[in-house]
């Protein structure tokens, strides 16, 4: 039976991209603009949480940017580099910005955890991303790197852009993602699966809202889903896929649930004690553990750690899911 669909924003360069319905239309102004009218397309930033799909994004508009030096090309060229592999400016201008500056070359460059960029390299590109001329320049080892802003774009994406200088921000448009929605979540499934399974009346609603608000969770348990290898996935199947793969309501992980479970029975905890109870780092709950149940709404910080009436609800549901449903 055919599910409910997300409603999609009317978006010709990005139409099979499920949700992030304000980043495509941010993006079709620009990307319509630059290849409508010539606008001169800017270098962009993608903030956003783990799995929101910047990367995928990214790749999405570097399939629409035009190699005008050899029109066999669907594409300018793309590389994709990680932000903690540019550990100083050796490696960005002598192993990266080599291939590309300099030269009649079309280029999409892709720096994915940009927030890992070191300060150094950070305020080298203020000036090699510079909108104010279309062509800058910068001088290291005594080598002139040239970069033509109408032949290379660059992006970069951000769990934390707290840790990007202001002053690259100020030189790239944002464009920032936003978590999936059951109904995205739904949808994303829908597409990963379709043609190889078909679900029983209304399971996928159901599996949907123990998935992750991302596109990698959700995709992932497409996989789970499809590894049965059967035309028709029950609701018998998904009892045996949950237990085996312990899933939770909103994908929360086990620690996450550790958490709430201290929270509800302390009351409230400060971060060092919390940590201690449950057996890692205060960097590892504070940056691993709690970002999700806060967005969720199921924790909230007031200097100490509280669970909120939502979490208590969320452990209740929890409680019974495992008692009626795994048991």
């Amino acid at each position: 039976m055919p599910t409910k669909k997300a409603k999609q924003t009317e978006c010709p360069y990005f139409e099979d991209v499920v949700g992030q319905e304000a980043a495509k239309l941010k993006l079709k102004f620009y990307l319509g603009n630059h290849l409508e009218k010539g606008s001169a397309l800017p270098n962009f930033l993608f903030t956003g949480s783990k799995g929101d799909g910047k990367t995928f994004l990214a790749k999405k508009l570097g399939r629409h940017l035009p190699d005008p030096a050899n029109p066999d090309k669907r594409h300018k060229s793309f590389y994709t580099i990680d932000g903690p592999t540019i550990k100083n400016l050796q490696v960005l201008f002598e192993d990266i910005c080599s291939k590309f500056a300099n030269g009649d070359d079309y280029a999409t460059i892709f720096v994915d955890e940009a927030h890992d960029l070191p300060p150094k390299v950070q305020t080298a590109l203020l000036r090699v991303v510079d909108p104010e001329g279309f062509v800058n320049r910068y001088t290291y080892n005594d080598v002139d790197y040239v970069f033509d802003q109408r032949k290379i774009t660059w992006i970069f994406a951000t769990t934390e852009d707290d840790k990007i200088f202001h002053a690259l921000q100020d030189r790239l448009k944002e464009v920032q993602l936003q978590p999936y929605t059951q109904d995205n979540i739904r949808e994303i499934m829908e597409k990963t699966t379709e043609g190889d399974v078909a679900f029983e009346k209304d399971l996928l609603e159901d599996i949907s809202g123990f998935v992750r608000r991302n596109a990698r969770s959700a995709k992932d348990i497409s996989k789970d889903v499809l590894s049965f290898g059967v035309p028709v996935f029950s609701r018998e199947n998904w009892v045996s896929m949950a237990k085996q793969i312990g899933i939770n309501p909103s994908g929360l992980t086990h620690d996450e649930v550790r958490v709430l479970e201290i929270l509800a029975k302390e009351g409230e905890c400060a971060l060092g004690n919390l940590a201690c109870r449950v057996g890692k780092p205060p960097k590892a709950v504070q940056k691993g553990l709690e970002p999700y149940p806060i967005s969720l709404g199921l924790i909230e910080i007031d200097g100490k750690r509280r669970i909120t009436g939502k979490g208590h609800l969320y452990l209740k549901a929890l409680e019974e899911f495992r008692k009626n449903v795994l048991d």
